[in-house]
């Protein structure tokens, strides 16, 4: 389980293991030490935290950074080298999956260098199946399948009712509406299949939802795009650049191109004491999320989206827009008001009901 900050970085940055993994080995122990009758044992937090790694790099638009899907099949000659392997793959691709059942060995990976990756894998063994696609080229060829006479529909995944709302409004023709847990592949591509137009343009508007939205995507019988939004700001400015009367092509790269016209932040309260990154957060406390840093953290809600705003560049900027949660209470609405207005007085701030059921705020900087 240690080793899991090391295989996600986004886990080393925030210095905490994989918890989902360390769940699973839990629930693991405890029915031994049930069957065994052991007695409990006590685990303390601090034993799964570590410094955080602050310099780990990532890719700006957290698009793919290679090409090429290269799956292989391998029939195993002898005993692998387990930490030499990892490494090899793991300075030429992403994406990997490297699975040993029997006699076989399975990789799947995203490379530029798939025939290396070949020639690596026939050294341990014989290549029974191998599979290279070209995924710029799988692009291009959706693309090529639409004609200028068809029309595109907008299916939009958000995290609350309000958001329904606001993505409607904004000509998007479906939304897909969740809550504590994320939506899952089976249940986007029931949304995808029961949708009128056979082309849709897909916002999944959570970094996390995008492995589940690419996999329906790949499932669905529709000719289905996906633009990588990020979060519920990038899929409303997105949609600044739909126009329903524009050719396909023409819509999907001028949406691409409106995906950074906000900065967007989110606002928390802490249920403990705890450490994000190198900031330190009290119990209790507010704190504001830029991306994967914190950039503001206070006792006062107030204080901490202020300090949180302060970080940017507002001097261009034209609108703040704040959408909360049924959990936000929006006595503070005045204050906040006037506490950014002294930051920047020619900005329009703007309250809207999201609905989400994580973040107390979402915050849009236009």
């Amino acid at each position: 389980i240690f080793e899991t900050p090391r295989l996600l970085p986004v886990l080393a940055r925030a210095g905490v293991v994989d918890a989902g993994g360390l769940g699973f080995i839990f629930v693991i122990e405890g029915m031994m030490r049930g069957l065994l009758d052991a007695e409990l044992q006590s685990e303390e937090e601090e034993d799964y935290r570590f410094e955080p790694e602050l310099t780990i790099p990532e890719s700006e638009d957290g698009r793919l950074s290679f090409r090429y899907c290269t799956e292989l099949t391998v029939e195993k000659n002898g005993k692998l080298p387990w930490p030499e392997l990892r490494l090899f793959l793991e300075q030429r691709g992403d994406s990997i999956a490297l699975v040993r059942e029997e006699d076989y060995l399975k990789l799947h990976i995203h490379t530029d260098t798939p025939e290396e990756i070949r020639a690596r894998m026939a050294d341990l063994g014989t290549i029974v199946s191998s599979k290279i696609d070209d995924m710029a080229e799988q692009i291009n060829v959706r693309f090529r399948t639409l004609q200028d006479h068809e029309t595109l529909s907008v299916l939009a995944i958000v995290p609350g009712s309000g958001f329904t709302s606001i993505f409607s409004d904004l000509e998007a023709a479906a939304c897909l509406e969740y809550a504590g847990s994320l939506p899952s592949c089976g249940e986007i591509l029931e949304v995808l299949e029961g949708m009128e137009n056979e082309n849709i343009i897909v916002l999944p508007n959570e970094k996390n939802i995008i492995p589940a939205a690419t996999l329906a995507q790949e499932a669905s019988s529709k000719n289905v795009f996906l633009l990588p939004t990020e979060n519920v700001v990038q899929g409303i400015t997105a949609l600044y650049g739909f126009n329903e009367e524009d050719p396909p092509q023409q819509n999907i790269r001028s949406m691409g191109e409106s995906i950074d016209l906000a900065v967007c932040l989110k606002v928390y309260q802490s249920s403990r004491d705890s450490r994000y990154g190198s900031v330190k957060i009290n119990k209790q406390d507010f704190f504001i999320l830029h991306g994967e840093e914190v950039s503001a953290a206070d006792a006062s809600l107030v204080q901490t989206v202020e300090r949180g705003l302060a970080e940017l560049d507002l001097s261009e900027a034209g609108c703040v827009s704040f959408y909360y949660s049924n959990a936000f209470d929006e006595a503070h609405i005045p204050e906040l008001e006037e506490r950014i207005l002294r930051l920047q007085d020619t900005l329009t701030v703007e309250f809207h009901y999201g609905g989400q059921t994580n973040s107390l705020l979402i915050v849009s900087v236009e």
